[in-house]
């Protein structure tokens, strides 16, 4: 038995504070842009009766839609920092906003 996945993701970045040229605020030290992102996902077994439903419905396979923005900002080039809030629409409960908070250590 195969497992499928599908994943969609997009976001558009608008640069907020570092070069003049580039970004909205000037600044030789705090790299930093404002994004706004949109992300897909769906898995499941290759067995299974796959319909695609906007409302979840408790033994049906539905995909997870979120969207959101976020601030990322260089650490010097040592970490990325990046406060988010996202609204997740398929939930069994009333959907409300989610805060987060991402540390990574670079590479991408």
């Amino acid at each position: 038995m195969k497992k499928l996945i599908f994943v969609f993701n997009t976001e558009a970045r608008l640069p907020f504070t570092g070069p003049k040229r580039l970004a909205q605020l000037k600044s030789n030290m705090i790299f930093s842009d404002l994004v706004w992102f949109a992300d897909a996902g769906m898995a499941w077994y290759d067995l299974e009766t796959v319909r695609l439903r906007w409302t979840p419905a408790p033994q049906l396979r539905s995909p997870a839609v979120s969207t959101g923005f976020s601030l990322r900002i260089n650490l010097f080039g040592l970490a990325i920092l990046e406060p988010y809030i996202a609204m997740p629409f398929q939930r069994f409960t009333q959907p409300t906003s989610v805060f987060g908070l991402f540390l990574s250590s670079g590479g991408w």
